[in-house]
């Protein structure tokens, strides 16, 4: 969809996406409708928009990842919700900017919520609370913070995994578990030659981590 002048008022209903959305001139009204970008898809966001409810998803399960690359400087308003979800550690929701280390924005307002994101990867984007039903930091499950980013991840919990007392780092790939009190809060995979990994959660004093 391209949007260069004039006034485009999408339908109150449900409007689905294949590709790219271009918004360079005219104005973009969302009419109090759904916007759902096909899954599955490498998609680009233009302009500076207000959107009511805003979905984004990856559903195939063949081990790539879905990437929604947003405006660099420029902000998504969100009315009513956003919805972002991957399917599992080899199948993420990607979120970029469109410019390497410039953020964009999600500003979630009124009373806008935020689907529990789920195996998403997030870099070089900040998304601000101006909403009554939504608190930062968002800390996604599942999911990995690239850089770069506000208000989506809580506390760094990294480290390196051996086969033996600290001298053979494990293989890539290994799948690593973060339990809080018991409850997996985040999964991720052994990388980088050196069993590294690296989860985001929100901790607080009193918290077991295992």
């Amino acid at each position: 969809i391209t949007i260069s002048a004039g006034t485009t008022t999408f339908t109150s209903g449900t409007t689905t996406i294949a590709t790219n959305f271009t918004h360079s001139g005219g104005t973009f009204t969302h009419n109090s409708g759904t916007v759902t970008f096909d899954a599955s898809v490498d998609h680009i966001i233009t302009g500076t928009n207000t959107w009511n409810i805003l979905s984004f998803s990856e559903a195939s399960n063949d081990t790539t990842t879905s990437t929604i690359t947003l405006p660099a400087t420029l902000t998504q308003t969100i009315v009513t919700s956003l919805s972002l979800g991957g399917l599992d550690a080899n199948d993420l929701l990607t979120i970029i900017s469109s410019s390497a280390g410039s953020p964009a924005t999600f500003d979630m307002t009124s009373a806008s919520t935020l689907a529990t994101p789920n195996f998403i990867s997030v870099k070089d984007n900040t998304i601000l609370d101006n909403s009554s039903a939504f608190t930062t930091p968002v800390d996604p499950t599942n999911s990995v913070n690239v850089s770069g980013n506000t208000n989506w991840f809580g506390d760094s919990i990294s480290g390196n995994v051996y086969t033996d007392e600290g001298v053979t780092a494990i293989a890539d790939g290994k799948v690593i578990k973060l339990l809080k009190n018991g409850t997996t809060v985040g999964t991720t995979t052994t990388s980088g030659g050196v069993g590294a990994y690296s989860f985001s959660a929100i901790v607080t004093s009193g918290d077991v981590i295992t």
